[in-house]
């Protein structure tokens, strides 16, 4: 998606300093003004991205929608380099996104706001490639399974989100941005309050979509059945299948197992899990939950 405004005029000489101290990064760096249009890029960006400077200066960041494999490059880097809605009010952002097409590669993309008196006045981005494992489906999905899995999609969707209030608003902001990054997510509220709904929603508005979802009540299941939902071995295939793993009243969880959950959450190893606790700092202080299990929770 390409601005329709003229692109931003010659360099200052202010400009070419900073411009030589950023072509020396063996990182992907941009910057975006206040209007999200790219003002500068740098060489590695160049390489990895594929598009001059002269091009890509021309390029507005306004795309919230992910790109599809028909899409331009600019299309898809309108996406990719988009700032989230926090970024535009003074909080830095790390994200993951997907661009579609050959490779389907992943980026990492921070953002850092630059700040002045009158608020955001631009952007300053970096740019890391992901390695992200993905299953090879051997056959497609049968039909029926992949409509079911459409109809997930549409029901846990942003728009069935209500944002009418400031709190809903922040909540929206901070869902659809945990939906973007393969990362432990704790939600937090009373019974009742949708957290399982959330949780469904961050998966399937998120990369792994198109993998399972799975769901555990910790409080209800036995010992054994939980050590070997969460440690037991599994096969490689069926492994790199689930992709999200909710975990109801994580603090009901023995001692022992959330002691070993720790360690593979911290490597990023097996599903992403996502937690739903009512009162966790109640549950740290009366030791139902292990403090390091809920900080790599949340």
């Amino acid at each position: 998606m390409s601005a329709n405004a003229s692109p931003p005029g010659p360099p200052s000489a202010d400009d070419f300093r900073w411009q030589a101290f950023f072509q020396h990064s063996t990182d992907a760096l941009f910057l975006l003004d206040r209007q999200r249009r790219i003002r500068f890029v740098n060489r590695a960006w160049e390489h990895l991205a594929g598009m001059p400077l002269a091009q890509a200066r021309a390029l507005a960041c306004r795309r919230p929608n992910p790109a599809s494999a028909d899409d331009s490059l600019e299309d898809v880097l309108a996406h990719a380099l988009c700032p989230p809605p926090e970024v535009l009010q003074g909080q830095a952002a790390h994200v993951r996104r997907l661009l579609p097409g050959v490779g389907r590669q992943w980026w990492d993309v921070e953002f850092l706001p630059l700040r002045d008196r009158k608020g955001v006045r631009g952007v300053l981005g970096r740019i890391t490639p992901a390695i992200v494992a993905e299953p090879v489906a051997a056959v497609p999905l049968p039909e029926p399974v992949a409509a079911l899995r459409d109809r997930a999609v549409r029901r846990y969707a942003f728009d069935q989100l209500p944002a009418t209030l400031p709190a809903l608003r922040r909540l929206a902001d901070q869902v659809r941005l945990a939906s973007q990054v393969v990362v432990p997510v704790l939600l937090v509220g009373e019974a009742g309050t949708g957290k399982n709904w959330l949780a469904r929603l961050i998966h399937y508005q998120g990369p792994g979509r198109e993998r399972s979802f799975a769901a555990l009540d910790c409080s209800r299941l036995p010992v054994t059945a939980l050590f070997d939902a969460l440690l037991g071995e599994r096969g490689d295939n069926q492994r790199n299948q689930l992709a999200t793993l909710y975990l109801k009243n994580p603090a009901s969880l023995p001692r022992e197992l959330q002691a070993r959950l720790v360690d593979r959450l911290a490597n990023h190893s097996g599903p992403r899990v996502v937690a739903g606790c009512a009162n966790p700092a109640a549950d740290v202080q009366g030791g139902r939950l292990l403090e390091d299990f809920h900080a790599v929770l949340g």
